[in-house]
């Protein structure tokens, strides 16, 4: 070998250690930084023939492992939503024993019936039973307003999802032109890919997708129901807010799905979906699950006025302490119409003497018998089947139409729960997994005294070099 080679192989040498040390000094200094992958430097040499080597720059991902995290992500995000939902509706309904519960002021009003049956003729105690009726509707309408707000809340959040979606696509499409561009003049894509994958982190949470690869560094995303949601270009996905949410409105009926370049798209599965994170969840609880909440207690509404409706004395009239009147026979939203007989009410104490003697007399009459009263209590002990089928067909009192509907947003609060805690375990599981990949500060330190030590190792051979042609040149 000559000198001049030998000293050509040394200064490339240098240089490639000095890129090194660069490389990593770059993956200690962002050790820890989301989207950040690890780099590290591909040296290939030019020529068998001609000395000097080519150096790249090369980000270590490991897609299998990132894949699994974003899935494991999506799951987490669509179980976060439906936990929060199922969590909200059964505190509506507030825990047994609690007297702004349920199950409290229907204790409540069976206490308020059975004394006023005592003493039928007291406007105290007939007062008493107008309150804590007022309080048993009171309870039911503020969980059916709870879930009609949830509704509305989760309308306005499809909107929001979907609008960051599309933000997050034309994101993918500028960071996409960007590596295109870097990598057909052999510059360094390293950090736009970094960017890039946090912005398909984001994605992933809010839809199950697949990431493609294309020519120089691009990708294409795809729906894993086959919706092709970048291919070069994004795709539009629309949603037609609705602004007035109400109980009979339903996914076709009133309230709108998801379109992507004027198609119809389902969240919910199907082909060509688009679903799996949280929109699929948000589309679950607005269409679904606050539904199926909604319809149990309208079932249990109609239960209390239909047991309230029966009189052991036509003649005197039936007691009707609740009404439905506001909303069809059937028709949803019972729940949230439910009011006490405006005779009974707080505001009409002139008339609560009809709770005793019904609606027909026209004057009261303290010496009459407390057979509307008594048919009240009855009301809350007789063994039947719901009136609305929805409530199952098991013969229960009042208190045990309660407790199952009680017991079914319970149930499938914990359910939900369970699946939550599932999928963070399993999340955290592929997060630990995909960690594996990152920046390793001690295996970087070691990689630096290599480093260091390859170029002491080609600084000698410079000084060699150096000291031999210093003494040819005395010769």
């Amino acid at each position: 070998m000559s000198l001049s080679l030998a000293l050509t192989n040394a200064v490339n040498g240098l240089g490639i250690a000095s890129k090194r040390a660069e490389v990593v000094a770059t993956n200690v200094a962002n050790a820890g930084r989301p989207g950040y992958a690890r780099r590290s430097l591909d040296v290939t040499p030019i020529s068998p023939h001609v000395p000097g080597s080519r150096t790249e720059v090369i980000r270590n991902e490991n897609t299998v492992s990132t894949t699994l995290r974003r899935e494991s992500e999506g799951r987490e995000a669509r179980a976060d939503v439906k936990t929060g939902f199922w969590n909200r509706i059964d505190a509506a309904l507030g825990e047994p024993g609690d007297p702004a519960s349920l199950s409290g002021r229907l204790t409540a009003l069976q206490g308020a019936v059975f004394d006023a049956t005592t003493q039928p003729g007291s406007a105290q105690r007939l007062a008493a039973v107008s309150a804590a009726a007022e309080g048993v509707a009171d309870g039911i309408n503020a969980a059916a307003r709870e879930v009609q707000d949830i509704r509305r809340e989760t309308e306005v959040r499809i909107g929001r999802e979907v609008a960051s979606l599309n933000a997050d696509l034309h994101s993918v499409v500028t960071l996409n032109q960007k590596i295109v561009q870097h990598a057909a003049v052999g510059g360094e894509t390293a950090t736009f890919e970094d960017q890039r994958t946090l912005v398909l982190d984001r994605i992933a949470q809010q839809v199950d997708i697949t990431v493609l690869p294309r020519d120089f560094g691009a990708v294409a995303i795809v729906s894993k129901g086959g919706q092709i949601l970048l291919d070069g270009s994004a795709k539009e996905v629309t949603f037609a807010q609705t602004a007035d949410v109400t109980p009979d409105r339903t996914l076709g009926n009133g309230l709108k799905g998801l379109q992507v370049l004027g198609h119809d798209v389902s969240a919910q599965g199907g082909f060509g979906h688009v679903g799996g994170g949280r929109l699929e969840a948000l589309f679950h609880v607005r269409d679904v699950a606050t539904v199926d909440a909604q319809t149990q207690l309208d079932a249990f509404a109609d239960e209390l006025v239909g047991r309230f409706a029966v009189s052991q004395d036509p003649a005197r009239g039936a007691p009707a302490l609740f009404l439905d009147g506001r909303v069809p026979a059937g028709g949803a939203g019972l729940a949230g119409t439910l009011e006490v007989n405006a005779p009974y009410r707080g505001d009409s104490p002139g008339t609560h003497w009809k709770l005793r003697d019904g609606l027909v007399p026209t004057a009261p009459d303290p010496a009459a018998a407390p057979g509307n009263l008594e048919t009240m209590l009855d009301a809350f002990t007789d063994l039947a089947a719901p009136q609305n089928a929805t409530l199952g067909a098991a013969p229960r009192d009042l208190d045990g139409h309660a407790a199952a509907l009680k017991s079914l947003f319970s149930h499938a609060r914990g359910q939900a729960s369970t699946d939550r805690d599932l999928s963070v375990a399993a999340a955290n599981a592929a997060r630990s997994r995909d960690a594996e990949n990152d920046v390793d500060i001690d295996e970087e330190m070691r990689r630096l005294i290599e480093v260091e030590q390859s170029y002491a190792a080609a600084a000698k051979v410079v000084e060699a070099v150096d000291q031999m042609m210093d003494r040819l040149t005395r010769i």
